[in-house]
């Protein structure tokens, strides 16, 4: 650190590239892969859609599109978790109304007619799902999704499907939500 006069100073490196704490926060969503793929052993492999059968399609918008948001929720010790790309219609993402815990400012879903925005499917078994439930329900409500118009990437779609739902409302300083 560099002496600035009397008890200041200042930094000589960006806090941000070097505080893991910071990295983390800063980092969100994280690095979201633009094509389908299975989360296993706390890293990707090829999408496997047999994996997906019997499961609940659970909508990841924010970090949980992302393996290393993944792998912090279920390490490395794990069933397959089936992550399936999709264009979710009449919603967009927006900033939550809310810091997570670890400082970053998460997602919210918000319904907005004539917008169609990028998603992921989680397809979780019974024990995935309890284990996301601990991570995301202080901040959202858990819910099931009807009449909806989910395209996936391998060309099925979906009119239902599950979700977290923010309830502590969106980030909206000049009136509006603000879309990440």
């Amino acid at each position: 650190m560099a002496l600035l006069g009397g008890n200041m100073t200042a930094m000589d490196h960006d806090p941000f590239q070097t505080d893991p704490v910071l990295q983390r926060a800063a980092g969100y969503p994280y690095d979201i892969k633009q094509t389908s793929f299975t989360f296993v052993d706390g890293g990707t492999a090829p999408f496997d859609p047999v994996l997906a059968e019997g499961r609940y399609p659970v909508i990841g918008y924010g970090s949980n599109q992302s393996p290393q948001r993944l792998r912090q929720k279920y390490g490395t010790k794990h069933s397959p978790i089936p992550v399936q790309r999709g264009r979710l219609a009449n919603h967009d993402v927006v900033y939550s109304a809310h810091f997570s815990s670890y400082g970053s400012l998460p997602a919210a879903l918000r319904h907005v007619e004539g917008t169609t925005v990028s998603v992921a499917v989680n397809w979780l078994d019974d024990e995935q799902l309890a284990a996301m439930h601990l991570t995301e329900l202080d901040n959202y409500h858990y819910a099931r999704l009807t009449c909806i118009s989910l395209q996936l990437a391998e060309g099925e779609a979906l009119d239902e499907a599950y979700a977290y739902l923010s309830f502590r409302g969106h980030a909206a300083p000049d009136g509006e939500p603000i879309a990440l």
